[in-house]
């Protein structure tokens, strides 16, 4: 519902339908905090919280979603570094969080976070050059890289 009502410009709405999937995925993953698939629903849900609070401008609050999606990311690419979708994911996240820093003018943060997602689309572009959306992810990053300067 959340991504419905994000389209329809309903952010308040969409806001509390993703609180409301974000409570289910904490149960589950809470439950089950080996099941790797609730775990990436649960950063999922925390990226999704972290894209309404940007769009609403609320920045330190994207920040902390976007923190906790990445903290969520990072294991589960740990706990299964072959799995390239989730790799893409964690670059995601990575770029998301660089948009906040932009938002915040903090360059040196923006441009850690920038790199990091692109090295992580580097290396999946390279394994898969025929994936356009990674190609165009890829490009994105880069693009935002350079604007932003050595």
């Amino acid at each position: 519902m959340g991504n419905v009502e994000v389209k329809q410009g309903d952010l308040g709405q969409a806001l509390e339908s993703y609180r409301a999937a974000l409570d289910i995925r904490q149960r589950l993953a809470k439950f089950e905090p080996n099941n790797l698939n609730w775990q990436w629903g649960l950063s999922v849900a925390y990226s999704k919280i972290g894209d309404v609070q940007l769009k609403q401008s609320n920045l330190t609050e994207a920040l902390g979603f976007y923190r906790m999606a990445l903290e969520v990311h990072q294991r589960l690419t740990r706990a299964d570094p072959r799995n390239a979708n989730w790799q893409h994911d964690l670059a995601s996240v990575f770029a998301k969080l660089a948009s906040v820093y932009l938002a915040q003018h903090d360059t040196p943060n923006a441009r850690e976070t920038l790199s990091a997602g692109y090295k992580i689309m580097s290396t999946l572009v390279d394994l898969s050059p025929d994936n356009a959306q990674w190609k165009d992810d890829l490009e994105d990053l880069n693009r935002k890289l350079t604007a932003e300067g050595p």
